[in-house]
C-alpha cells in the first residue's frame, strides 16, 4: 500500500492491497511451478552458482509469472480504480 501511495495510484489503499494479494499468490504459484519444472527436467540443484541460497534459479523463479501479471495489473486494472466513486 505504501508503494501504491508513493506512485500516486488512484484509491491507493484498495489498489495497493489488491496488488499485494495478487502478487503474493502468483509469486507462490510461480515458485512452485518452476520447482516442478526443474524436478521434471532433472535440474533441481543449481546451488553451485549462488551457494547458500538454494541456487540462482530459486532466487528468480517466482518472477516468471509475477512480471507479466504485474504489467497487466498496472496497465489495465489500476486505471479502472480511477473510475470508482
Amino acid at each position: 500500500m505504501i508503494g501504491a501511495y508513493i506512485m500516486n495510484w488512484p484509491r491507493w489503499v484498495l489498489s495497493g492491497s489488491l496488488y499485494g494479494l495478487i502478487m503474493g499468490v502468483v509469486g507462490l504459484i510461480g515458485d512452485l511451478t518452476a520447482s516442478m519444472l526443474k524436478r521434471d527436467a532433472g535440474f533441481k540443484d543449481s546451488g553451485n552458482i549462488l551457494p547458500g541460497h538454494g541456487g540462482l534459479l530459486d532466487r528468480c523463479d517466482s518472477y516468471l509469472l509475477t512480471a507479466p501479471i504485474a504489467f497487466l495489473y498496472i496497465k489495465y486494472v489500476v486505471p479502472l480504480f480511477q473510475r470508482l466513486i
